[in-house]
């Protein structure tokens, strides 16, 4: 009786401790950049391709994978160190000799090794980092962070639906814009006093050298070499400039990241207190900053023939600007002053935190440099995206 007691014990004790053991195994959903690749299920040797509904167990930074045959979770479950060392043992000479570490390339159960970068906490810790394995502090485990993934944010479907997402494509376009800058109605005597020089200088001497300080001086209001021989072509200084009629010089002042968007020839609208519009022409963008007025001078020639304006006027400019080039929605930028970052999604619920280069053009931002054409672009739950980057400290290790 003694003996079938102590018998019934054992059992129970065993079976207790596989359930116990069974309920500290935890499984996890594959990562974004997982999906599609070709690994080996860690129970049955079965080659497979990693899809969403794959499961995943993590051990010691290594990454093992399921192929969902039934029954082998509660297989895997029942001892799950012996099945992690015969598929470590099978595979030893993939992986032999690379140490965990924060510079560790490790075999993944995939076709490539996998950098990790630095550890993570969990998700009550997720600022707390390290530079190898260990616990946060909530007792958990710390979560390797990879370097394919070191930009990578993954969000399901459902929860970025939720949040009211919005993912467009990034294509060229052509756009109609109107930059608006402040101006002023003056007697533009410093403009007219160097075509007077240039045109009297011009008429009694041939040394081209002699003109070389008027020309930089005119240079530097906007004016090229066309320009120069337009002016030795009318042979007297634009009288507008001092005596307005039916013309009248306005100079507006534009930021030196708009003044790339404006050149000559452009189309200027101003609106009058009456309610009328008077129309002009951009004359010369300036290629140096007023020390003044911190700003860039832009002269535009307004054509007023019933001389509402007058001088030392205030007054509102619209400036035309017609382009064809990589535009988005100026709301797809986050720009924290250090930083242009645009988010990419990729497939797959994952998003890539991108920084750009561009300028803000209206209620667009016009791309010079990090995003392509066809990429899709988050318009609509950046900033949700880039609160978690900054979170989970992706700027921290890649970057500004």
């Amino acid at each position: 009786m003694r003996n079938i007691i102590f018998f019934t014990f054992i059992t129970l004790s065993l079976i207790t401790f596989s359930c116990s053991s069974g309920e500290d195994t935890k499984f996890s959903e594959p990562l974004g950049s997982e999906i599609g690749k070709e690994v080996e299920c860690v129970v049955d040797g079965m080659k497979f391709t990693i899809t969403k509904d794959t499961k995943v167990y993590e051990k010691d930074g290594r990454r093992y994978y399921f192929c969902g045959m039934e029954g082998e979770l509660k297989k895997f479950k029942e001892d799950p160190d012996g099945y992690i060392m015969r598929y470590e043992e099978k595979h030893k000479d993939e992986h032999k000799d690379h140490q965990i570490n924060s510079n560790s390339q490790i075999y993944d159960g995939t076709n490539k090794s996998r950098r990790i970068i630095y550890y993570r906490g969990c998700s009550m810790y997720p600022d707390y980092v390290s530079d190898s394995p260990g616990k946060c502090p909530a007792g958990m485990d710390l979560i390797p962070v990879y370097e394919d993934e070191i930009r990578n944010i993954i969000v399901d479907d459902k929860i970025s639906s939720a949040l009211g997402f919005k993912i467009v494509n990034v294509e060229e376009t052509n756009i109609n814009v109107y930059i608006r800058l402040p101006g002023r109605v003056v007697a533009d005597s410093e403009l007219y006093n160097l075509q007077s020089e240039y045109i009297s200088t011009v008429k009694v001497i041939s040394d081209e050298s002699i003109l070389i300080p008027v020309k930089k001086k005119l240079y530097l209001l906007g004016y090229d070499e066309k320009d120069l021989q337009e002016l030795e072509r009318l042979g007297k200084p634009e009288e507008y400039l001092v005596i307005p009629s039916e013309y009248f010089a306005v100079i507006a002042f534009a930021n030196g990241e708009i003044r790339r968007f404006i050149d000559k020839g452009m189309k200027v609208y101003i609106s009058l207190s009456d309610g009328r519009v008077v129309r002009g022409t951009v004359r010369f963008v300036g290629r140096i900053v007023d020390p003044n007025t911190l700003s860039i001078p832009v002269r535009i020639k307004v054509y007023d023939p019933s001389s509402t304006l007058s001088q030392n006027m205030y007054v509102n400019t619209s400036i035309l600007v017609e382009l064809r080039g990589l535009v988005v929605d100026k709301r797809a930028v986050i720009y924290t002053g250090q930083r242009k970052t645009i988010y990419v999604y990729v497939g797959n619920n994952t998003y890539v935190a991108r920084n750009v280069e561009g300028e803000y053009l209206g209620d667009f931002f016009i791309v010079r440099k990090g995003i392509s054409r066809g990429e899709k672009i988050v318009v609509n739950g950046n900033s949700l995206l880039d609160a978690q980057a900054e979170l989970i400290g992706i700027f921290k290790f890649v970057g500004e």
